[in-house]
């Protein structure tokens, strides 16, 4: 006899304007690229994996704005920030 996964429930979607979204993707983006200046790329794949509910591992050299990007992400998203050394 074969055991039965749980169905896992779907939650109802709200009809998004996706227009909407690209919008308010990109005023994320102008808000943090206001404070961190020269980074787009790495801004991008951190608000990606936001987005995704993903995690994100900042690694560098001292002094390359590592804990601001994240602080400023989490002002921008309003989000919590705590950093872990």
């Amino acid at each position: 006899m074969s055991e039965s996964r749980p169905k896992e429930r779907m939650l109802p979607m709200d009809v998004v304007d996706m227009g909407e979204v690209r919008v308010k993707i990109q005023q994320a983006l102008t808000e943090v690229s206001k404070v961190v200046v020269g980074y787009q790329d790495v801004l991008q794949k951190i608000l990606i994996a936001v987005l995704c509910d993903a995690h994100v591992l900042l690694e560098g050299m001292p002094g390359l704005a590592k804990t601001v990007t994240a602080k400023t992400f989490a002002q921008v998203l309003g989000c919590s920030f705590k950093r872990i050394q």
